[in-house]
């Protein structure tokens, strides 16, 4: 963060005695939106239509000089139209593995002005996105490099990168914003990003369902995950969720052998808690998705608790009809998650 300020006021008093023949780091930041993100590009425009490489360190020394100077004098409404004829593949911003679209919604560009001096416009654009882990960006444009910023949704700024024409960022969180039915999204994504986390806590409560038990690996769980998706670093590959899937596989064969809880499920409950936590701070990151995903869980838990209560006036039955096929299942769950990640990814 310190570095960043230091750079872009670095960067802001060498703006103050730059002409225009001078070629500037550009400005991207990302920060959550309504359904998304909103990406903020504050650039010179002219120099990236004119095509000027960043092998220049001013524009009269590039080729294109006279179409710079042209593009210069140029009013906004005319150059904002060179744009939209010209179209600017500035950056590819990727999630997932898969490249997101990004839709321009807005342009800004200052008047004319001395024209000693350069101006710089900014565009905007929209990408409708979940929050997804491992995040990155390739800044294409050939005019210079960028000073990329990520905020979160306090607008504090999570991640800070200095890029070079051709370069891709490091991972980062998607910093995904609300929409209009906030309360829903939420419980979706939460949903979506604690499919493991929920598979494991229904096969505690299988195997014991009585409170205190339950309780308190529940405690441990939650507190672990807590603690590890605001403190612990982000895990974005596959290696923390196939560990996640072993963990959920060990325990649905655990409560096909066992009949009640033995002091070495809680070393496991434990280390699925960190890795859970880790997970979430990567996928979920967002502080209302990582409390609406441990919400949940501890709903699902008490749910299931008092649903199984009638059940437990007959063991034998509650063991045969209950515990045997809803521990396959879990463990057949956990047993594909290890495979989809250690494996097929």
């Amino acid at each position: 963060m310190l570095r960043s300020i230091l750079l872009c006021l670095a960067l802001a008093s060498c703006a103050t005695v730059a002409s225009a023949h001078e070629i500037m780091p550009a400005f991207l930041r990302i920060a959550p939106a309504e359904g998304g993100v909103e990406i903020t590009l504050e650039l010179n425009l002219e120099a990236a239509l004119a095509g000027i490489g960043d092998g220049h360190d001013d524009t009269d020394a590039a080729p294109e000089a006279a179409i710079y100077d042209r593009y210069r004098l140029l009013p906004p409404d005319a150059l904002a139209d060179e744009l939209e004829r010209q179209g600017l593949d500035a950056f590819r911003l990727q999630a997932g593995g898969a490249d997101l679209t990004a839709e321009r919604v807005a342009v800004e560009v200052p008047e004319v002005g001395d024209t000693e001096f350069a101006r710089s416009s900014i565009l905007t654009y929209r990408v409708a996105t979940d929050a997804q882990p491992g995040a990155q960006l390739a800044w294409l444009n050939e005019s210079g490099p960028v000073i990329l910023n990520v905020d979160d949704a306090a607008g504090a700024e999570v991640h800070s990168e200095y890029l070079l024409t051709g370069a891709v960022s490091g991972e980062f969180a998607m910093p995904v914003g609300g929409s209009a039915g906030g309360l829903l999204q939420t419980i979706r994504q939460a949903l979506s990003a604690s499919a493991a986390q929920l598979a494991f806590v229904v096969g505690l409560v299988l195997l014991d369902p009585r409170l205190r038990p339950v309780l308190g690996q529940l405690a441990l769980l939650v507190s672990l995950q807590l603690l590890a998706a605001r403190f612990g670093p982000s895990a974005t590959g596959a290696v923390v969720p196939a560990l996640m899937g072993l963990s959920i596989a060990y325990i649905g064969l655990e409560n096909l052998i066992l009949r009640r809880v033995h002091w070495w499920r809680w070393p496991v409950v434990a280390l699925f808690g960190v890795l859970a936590g880790l997970w979430l701070a990567g996928d979920a990151a967002p502080l209302t998705l990582t409390l609406g995903a441990l919400v949940l869980q501890v709903g699902v838990a008490l749910a299931l608790l008092g649903l199984l209560a009638a059940a437990l006036r007959d063991r034998d039955w509650y063991r045969r009809g209950i515990v045997v096929p809803g521990s396959l299942v879990i463990a057949a769950f956990g047993l594909y998650r290890f495979v989809e990640h250690a494996i097929l990814t």
